[in-house]
């Protein structure tokens, strides 16, 4: 239906294109993802280090504000993409991709909150980090892929240069991730 899309054919768009920066930001979530799956699951092995203060704890709240840093690739899909597929008649795609958006939020603001106190690093708050990135990894990693394979081909092939420029210019308003790459 759609060509898929991979970093072979992202790189044939300009280092500017929004769906070529998306994707690239997409790459760093990932490996955001990665790093928060492996510490929850040294965590439920040993709580060593996440105690208030502790170099896991640190490394966690970091990590917990690096995923709530993807909010500007969340707004640049949601108010510059998401209308112009919409103009176009793709409403499902982008309406799901809200939803998605929607979740994550409240799940990375959770997990902010969660390691963001002075909460001991018991049991319960193993269990509760264990809970939340179990979550978040897999619903993120889920939504990445069915952006960069479903949702970004079908806007490449629906929109036009001219939309593809007021895209750009929308994206340029709203700002980059602070890991957005500067291109």
């Amino acid at each position: 239906m759609f060509p898929q899309m991979d970093k072979s054919n992202a790189s044939d768009l300009s280092p500017s294109h929004p769906v070529r920066v998306w994707m690239e930001e997409h790459d760093t979530l990932l490996g955001f993802l990665d790093r928060l799956e492996a510490i929850a699951a040294e965590a439920g092995k040993s709580p060593a280090g996440l105690e208030p203060n502790g170099p896991v704890r640190q490394a966690l709240v970091k990590l917990a504000s690096d995923l709530l840093d993807a909010e500007p690739h969340h707004q640049r899909e949601e108010q510059a993409l998401f209308p112009r597929m919409e103009e176009v008649g793709i409403e499902g795609p982008p309406h799901m991709m809200r939803l998605d958006h929607d979740e994550l939020r409240l799940a990375k603001r959770a997990l902010k909150d969660h390691v963001s106190t002075d909460a001991a690093a018991d049991e319960a708050f193993v269990e509760r980090l264990c809970q939340v990135a179990d979550f978040i990894v897999p619903v993120l990693r889920s939504h990445i892929q069915k952006e960069n394979q479903i949702l970004y081909p079908m806007a490449l092939q629906a929109i036009g240069a001219d939309g593809w420029r007021a895209i750009q210019v929308d994206c340029e308003r709203i700002g980059p991730c602070s890991f957005t790459k500067a291109k």
